[in-house]
C-alpha cells in the first residue's frame, strides 16, 4: 500500500516492514524517513524507505476527523437573577483540540447570542458549540435556572460618625 490516512496527532511508523514486505536482509537494511511528515498539522505528507537497491515513496494524509473536547464549568449550576443581563462566562466553558484553535459559540432560542437576558423565572436551555480549526464539532446543551432576586424589607440606611460608639 503506497498511501495511508492517519489522524492529526498519531504517530507515523518507522517500522520498514509497515512499508517493504521481502526477506528479512531487505528490510533490515531499509531505512524509512518520515522527517517530511508533521503529524500535528493536517496535510499530505511524502514518507521514503530507500535500502541498497531501491528507493520508495509512500503518501501520508494527516486528517482531523475528532471533535474538539467540550468542558462546561460548575457556574452553569448558579441560579441567575430574572431581568439582569449575563455574559457567556457564567457558563464556564471551554473547548480543547489537538488542532490547538477552538471557537465556542452560545445559541440562545435558535441565535448566537453574546450574552443573556432571560425576563422570566424558569429553566433555560442554551446550546454551546465548540469547533476546531477543521469544522469538527462538539455540541452540550446547558440548563440554566432562573429566579426572582431576593428582596430585603426594614433595611435602612444608617449613619455612624467616625469614632462615635453609637448606633442609629
Amino acid at each position: 500500500n503506497t498511501e495511508q490516512t492517519i489522524e492529526l496527532g498519531t504517530s507515523v511508523s518507522t517500522d520498514a516492514s509497515y512499508y517493504i514486505s521481502g526477506k528479512e536482509w531487505i528490510i533490515e537494511h531499509t531505512e524509512v524517513d518520515t522527517s517530511e511528515v508533521n503529524n500535528m498539522k493536517v496535510g499530505d505528507y511524502e514518507v521514503k524507505a530507500s535500502n541498497p537497491f531501491a528507493a520508495y515513496t509512500y503518501m501520508v494524509h494527516v486528517r482531523d476527523t475528532v471533535p474538539p473536547e467540550l468542558y462546561i464549568g460548575e457556574s452553569s449550576k448558579t441560579v441567575l437573577a430574572a431581568g439582569q443581563e449575563y455574559g457567556t462566562d457564567i457558563i464556564g466553558a471551554k473547548a480543547e483540540d489537538l488542532s490547538g484553535l477552538t471557537f465556542i459559540r452560545y445559541l440562545y432560542d435558535g441565535h448566537e447570542t453574546g450574552s443573556f437576558l432571560f425576563p422570566e423565572p424558569g429553566r433555560y436551555d442554551v446550546t454551546v458549540r465548540a469547533t476546531d480549526a477543521n469544522a469538527n464539532k462538539t455540541e452540550k446543551e446547558v440548563e440554566l435556572f432562573v429566579d426572582t432576586p431576593p428582596e430585603f424589607y426594614g433595611v435602612h440606611d444608617q449613619y455612624v460618625l467616625r469614632g462615635s460608639d453609637e448606633s442609629a
